[in-house]
């Protein structure tokens, strides 16, 4: 019985002697030795079990001898120790059990010790700040709970564009979102913010300049002027701006810029070429609100180009008879009719559409 003394032998079935022990006192546990032809094996009962919290880990020590200890929270083993001490890792929040298993011969004995511990929310700052030109959101100092996640949106104001991002001192280059994931530590973010420009590539054939040339930057927003002069005896052959053809113009404009470009200008021998008598080519009427009428012998195409130098209308004339032309969708303003002949010659008209 529990308080009486007692005494007892357990033996293998070949009948050698392997436990024998005396309880000479009352509710009290004891250390038994058991040996089976070998040396002792001493499981002491387990004591002083102390819990201690440090951020998200939950710290145990103990007092015992056993050669290894198991370690369990809420029934469910975290680990295992060849010490008195034990330290659970990133802990979730809420109250947890933890119960310290002496083992003895490989096998879990039922001499344990348990304790309780409640794990309040440990939360860490991210401190984020956005330079002047652009926003951070969320701003400012941002409490997040060990373990969560937090997106930040970095944002330029009009007509500027992110620099780069800082995370803790260091660029993770000009994104504009970034998470902190499985949040252990106080961080920081800073964004910075610069102009938005681009930038306009120039470039020009022989016998001729373009005005800037090379690469030139341009703020988003803002216009560029490019302007065309040929050589002695040499004249505009044709402009290209991305690639596209705007004809034979003196100049071309690039306004409110928001994309990199590309113009590009090449020239002809003025002197090789047949100008022609431009009043035998008439474009009428002049205003004109809906239809144009274009009239001229050997006449091939007609490009029309608007007052900014970009090609409106292209059109081929294949049977030499005068040519009509419904100007009643263009924007109102001053275009360009330039006429090329079967042998090449040009004749350039200024008309004008109007409602």
């Amino acid at each position: 019985s529990y308080d009486s003394e007692c005494s007892f032998t357990v033996s293998y079935e070949d009948g050698d002697e392997i436990f024998s022990a005396n309880n000479p006192n009352s509710g009290a546990l004891h250390t038994f030795e058991c040996q089976c032809g070998g040396s002792p094996i001493i499981c002491d009962p387990i004591s002083n079990l102390n819990l201690t919290l440090n951020n998200s880990n939950v710290n145990l020590t103990w007092s015992g001898n056993a050669a290894s200890y198991i370690i369990n929270r809420n029934g469910v083993e975290v680990g295992t120790s060849t010490t008195t001490a034990f330290t659970d890792n990133d802990v979730p929040s809420g109250s947890h059990n933890y119960c310290v298993f002496a083992v003895c011969d490989d096998e879990a004995t039922s001499i344990s010790v348990c304790e309780m511990i409640t794990m309040g929310t440990t939360s860490y700052s991210i401190t984020a700040t956005a330079e002047e030109d652009g926003t951070i959101t969320p701003n400012g100092v941002v409490t997040v709970n060990s373990g969560e996640s937090m997106t930040f949106n970095i944002a330029p104001n009009t007509g500027y564009q992110i620099a780069d991002v800082l995370v803790d001192g260091q660029s993770v280059g000009a994104v504009a979102t970034y998470t902190f994931s499985n949040v252990t530590a106080n961080h920081s973010i800073t964004a910075s913010f610069a102009e938005a420009t681009y930038t306009i590539i120039a470039t020009a054939g022989e016998n001729g300049t373009i005005n800037p040339e090379g690469e030139i930057t341009v703020n988003e927003g803002a216009s560029q002027t490019f302007t065309f002069t040929p050589s002695v005896n040499y004249k505009v052959d044709e402009v290209l701006v991305d690639g596209e053809s705007v004809g034979e113009v003196s100049e071309y404009i690039f306004d409110n810029v928001t994309a990199n470009h590309t113009i590009s200008v090449t020239f002809k021998d003025a002197l090789s070429i047949f100008e022609v008598d431009a009043n035998n080519y008439v474009v009428y009427p002049n205003p004109a609100t809906s239809q144009v009428m274009i009239k001229g012998d050997n006449i091939e195409n007609v490009m029309v180009y608007n007052i900014v130098g970009q090609l409106v209308e292209n059109i081929e004339n294949s049977n030499n008879a005068p040519m009509n032309l419904n100007v009643s969708n263009f924007d109102v303003g001053v275009y360009i009719f330039k006429i090329t002949t079967e042998d090449g010659s040009v004749v350039s008209k200024r008309v004008i559409v109007t409602k």
